[in-house]
C-alpha cells in the first residue's frame, strides 16, 4: 500500500476528513484492514463532537423498534446500524477499551453502554499510527479533486498558517460531524427559525462534509428537516460543554409545554428530543415549561439514563439567570410568568383544562399525551422558559447500504460518508449519535478495503 509523506504532497489510500467518533473509528478499521490512514481535522484538537460526550453508545435493537418512533426512517440504514451495533461493540472492546454494563430502554426502546470516550478515541489513534497513518488537525479542506471520470482522487486542503497542501487518495471518507454549526445551512436545510438556534455540540461541524460531497454531486437527504438536541433555559445565549447535559431538560416529556399564546402544540410525552424540534416553530423558538413538584422530585431529580446525575435543574438554571419561578398554586405562577410575554389568561383556562381533561377524560386531550398522562397538581409549582439546542442535524449526505456517496447517476467512485454526515437515518426521534459513528464508520472503512483490495488482486 503507497504510504508517502512529502511536506505539502500526501499519498494514501484512505483520507478521512473528520477525527470525531466516525472518523477514528474507520480510521482505526482502516489501518487494521492494511490500509495506510491519514486523518484531518479542521479544529486545533481532535475528538470532535464525541470528544466532548459523555461517552454513552446506544441504539436501536430492531429496525422496527425505531419504526414505532418515527416510521419515516431509512429502513436499509437503519438495519445496518441495529445489525452492526453489537459487532461494533465487540471490536471495541478488541482495541481493549473497557465496556460498561449493557444499559436498557434508553429513551424507552434503546440499549447500549457507557465507555471512557477518551480512551477509545486515544486506542483508535494508537492503531492508526501504530500502522503509520496520520492524525492532522487545522487542516482545512478546500475541495474534493476528481479525475476526468468523475472518481474522487484526493483533496486539496490548507493548513493552519493557510498553506497548501495536496493529498492523493484512492478513497476519501467524509466524517466531519453534521452541519449543525452552520448558520446559513441550519436555516436553509432545517427552518429559518434554525438560523440562531444554539450549538450543543462542537462548533467545527459547519458542513464541511455536505459542502465538499455536494460539489462533488452528491444528493442531499433532508431527514424530513428534523435534528437533534435538547430543550435548554432562556434566555442563556450561548452553551459551555458541561451544559450540554446538566442543563438539558431531558424530562420535559413529564412536563407540559404552552407557547407565547398559553396553548399546548405538542405531545409532551413523546419526548425532550422531538419536544425541542416542535418548540423551534414557535413564535420566538420559546416554551414555558411547567411541572409541580412530584416531577421535580421523581423524574427531573433523577437520572434520565444510569449513570448521569440527578440535579435539580431549576434551581441550576436559576442560578444560570434563567427565567424560572415557582410558586404554591398554579394562579400565582400564570400571574408571575405573564411578564415573561406568555398570555397569563389563556395559559391559566389551558392548565385548568388540561388538568380537568387529564382527569376525567384523557383520552379527549388535544394535543394528546400518549404515554403518560396525568395532572399536574402536587404543589409547589415550577415555570422555566424554555428554548431548543441542536447536536446534529438529520439531514444529509445520500450513501447506499455500503457507505458509497450517491449522486443522481448512481455512487460516485472513490466517496463514502460516515456518522451524522449522511442523511435519513432518523427523521423525528434518536437513537444514538456515537452508535451512527461507530457503525457506519467501520462499514465506510471496510468498503474502502474490499474495494481497494478487489482491484489490486
Amino acid at each position: 500500500m503507497t504510504n508517502h509523506l512529502d511536506m505539502n504532497r500526501l499519498s494514501v489510500d484512505v483520507l478521512i476528513l473528520g477525527s470525531g467518533m466516525a472518523g477514528m473509528t474507520a480510521a482505526a478499521q482502516a489501518a487494521q484492514d492494511g490500509l495506510s490512514v491519514l486523518v484531518v481535522e479542521r479544529a486545533p484538537t481532535p475528538g470532535g463532537s464525541a470528544g466532548i460526550s459523555h461517552g454513552y453508545v446506544w441504539t436501536t435493537p430492531t429496525l422496527e423498534a425505531l419504526q414505532a418512533e418515527d416510521p419515516a426512517v431509512d429502513p436499509v440504514l437503519v438495519s445496518i446500524l441495529a445489525d452492526g451495533f453489537l459487532p461494533a461493540v465487540d471490536w471495541m472492546r478488541d482495541l481493549g477499551v473497557e465496556v460498561g454494563e449493557r444499559i436498557m430502554g434508553i429513551y424507552r426502546f434503546g440499549h447500549g453502554f457507557q465507555i471512557d470516550i477518551h480512551d477509545y478515541l486515544n486506542r483508535c489513534r494508537a492503531a492508526v499510527e501504530g500502522a503509520g497513518g496520520w492524525l492532522v488537525t487545522g487542516v482545512t479542506t478546500r475541495r474534493l479533486v476528481l479525475d476526468d471520470a468523475g472518481r474522487v482522487v484526493g483533496a486539496e486542503m490548507s493548513d493552519a498558517d493557510g498553506d497548501p497542501i495536496e493529498v492523493s487518495a484512492r478513497e476519501t471518507i467524509l466524517a466531519t460531524g453534521g452541519f449543525q454549526g452552520a448558520s446559513d445551512l441550519r436555516a436553509g436545510r432545517i427552518s429559518p427559525a434554525a438560523e440562531d438556534i444554539l450549538l450543543r455540540s462542537n462548533a467545527y461541524s459547519a458542513g464541511d462534509g455536505l459542502r465538499l460531497a455536494e460539489a462533488a454531486g452528491a444528493e442531499f437527504v433532508d431527514g424530513g428537516r428534523g435534528f437533534y438536541g435538547h430543550l435548554v433555559p432562556s434566555p442563556l445565549v450561548s452553551l459551555d460543554p458541561p451544559d450540554f447535559v446538566t442543563i438539558a431538560m431531558l424530562h420535559s416529556g413529564y412536563c407540559l409545554l404552552f407557547n407565547r399564546a398559553g396553548e399546548r402544540f405538542t405531545d409532551e410525552s413523546l419526548g425532550d428530543h422531538e419536544n425541542n424540534q416542535a418548540v423551534l416553530e414557535q413564535p420566538g423558538s420559546r416554551a414555558l415549561l411547567v411541572a409541580d413538584d412530584r416531577v421535580r422530585r421523581e423524574r427531573i431529580m433523577t437520572p434520565y439514563i444510569p449513570g448521569m446525575a440527578g440535579v435539580d435543574k431549576f434551581a441550576l438554571a436559576e442560578e444560570r439567570g434563567a427565567r424560572v419561578h415557582s410558586a404554591a398554586t398554579l394562579s400565582d405562577l400564570v400571574t408571575a410568568v405573564g411578564a415573561w410575554g406568555f398570555d397569563p389568561v389563556s395559559l391559566g383556562g389551558s392548565l385548568n383544562d388540561y388538568n380537568r381533561t387529564a382527569r376525567d377524560a384523557p383520552e379527549l386531550l388535544s394535543p394528546p399525551s400518549t404515554r403518560h398522562c396525568r395532572p399536574l397538581d402536587v404543589p409547589p409549582f415550577f415555570a422555566m422558559e424554555v428554548q431548543p439546542a441542536i447536536t446534529f442535524s438529520y439531514g444529509g449526505i445520500r450513501v447506499d447500504e455500503s457507505g458509497r456517496v450517491v449522486g443522481r447517476e448512481g455512487p460516485i467512485e472513490g466517496l463514502l460518508a460516515a456518522g451524522v454526515d449522511i442523511g435519513g437515518v432518523y427523521t423525528r426521534a434518536y437513537a444514538g449519535g456515537l452508535a451512527r459513528g461507530l457503525v457506519f464508520g467501520r462499514l465506510a472503512a471496510r468498503t474502502a478495503a474490499a474495494r481497494l483490495t478487489n482491484k489490486e488482486a
